[in-house]
């Protein structure tokens, strides 16, 4: 029978947390916003920063390792 996949370390698996929230209300925000609003590309940076920050987190977690 095989083992189940490592547990990821606390620290990460909470910090993804936050970043899922922040993530998903950029969504929700820019879903919300009118096309032509100056905000837009203020919400869409946070969001493609939020994606970033999760796509380093598996390089994080093979630091801790």
């Amino acid at each position: 029978m095989s083992e189940p996949p490592p547990r990821e370390p606390e620290v990460i698996h909470r910090f993804k947390n936050h970043l899922a929230v922040m993530i998903s209300f950029a969504d929700l925000l820019m879903l919300e916003m009118p096309a032509d609003s100056p905000h837009r590309a203020d919400v869409a940076e946070i969001h493609k920063a939020g994606r970033a920050a999760m796509a380093l987190l598996p390089e994080l977690e093979k630091l801790g390792h």
